[in-house]
């Protein structure tokens, strides 16, 4: 009888302890998680006058081009054709984006001769398909500087960049 006690002790307390630990883990991930960016245009933005942090603008080239005062050090998203991309006649790696006449370059604010792959075959896949790309970063003086870029539904950071030392295991002549 004693024996039966501890097995539906032990049944009863495993119960528990399950519900706790998922109770736990699942407060920890959601609490951890980062905020969604609301999105919305500079007009809206400048009537309600939300917090700068958690509001992703969205401009075209042109919009920005006019009242780039009021987009200046702020969120923003903005799509385009590629005109260039490369390190030409700047301090680091770029994109040049053009759309309606007006240009605005974009760039990767840690010093980059050349972005992670994933990123130069997005830009490459962008500029061979001439489709827009939609970059969104924070407009400094000199640009936007890049937090990711998107087409056709796949996101990059120009930041990642893989090892290219990567040996396939038993192929040592495939890198």
């Amino acid at each position: 009888m004693v024996a039966g006690n501890r097995e539906i002790f032990y049944r009863i307390s495993m119960k528990l302890y399950i519900r706790f630990l998922y109770l736990v883990v699942s407060i920890m991930l959601s609490g951890c998680s980062p905020k969604p960016l609301m999105r919305m245009d500079l007009d809206t933005y400048l009537k309600n006058q939300h917090n700068a942090s958690d509001v992703l603008l969205t401009a075209s080239i042109e919009d920005i081009a006019k009242r780039r005062d009021l987009y200046r050090g702020k969120e923003v998203e903005v799509s385009g054709l590629i005109a260039y991309y490369g390190t030409n006649s700047f301090w680091t790696w770029y994109i040049l984006l053009e759309k309606g006449g007006q240009n605005i370059r974009c760039y990767a604010h840690q010093y980059r001769v050349e972005p992670g792959r994933d990123a130069l075959e997005l830009v490459r896949w962008a500029k061979a398909e001439k489709g827009e790309i939609t970059v969104s970063g924070r407009l400094k003086d000199d640009g936007i500087e890049i937090r990711n870029m998107m087409y056709k539904g796949d996101t990059v950071t120009p930041y990642y960049k893989p090892s290219e030392h990567f040996i396939f295991p038993g192929r040592h002549w495939i890198r």
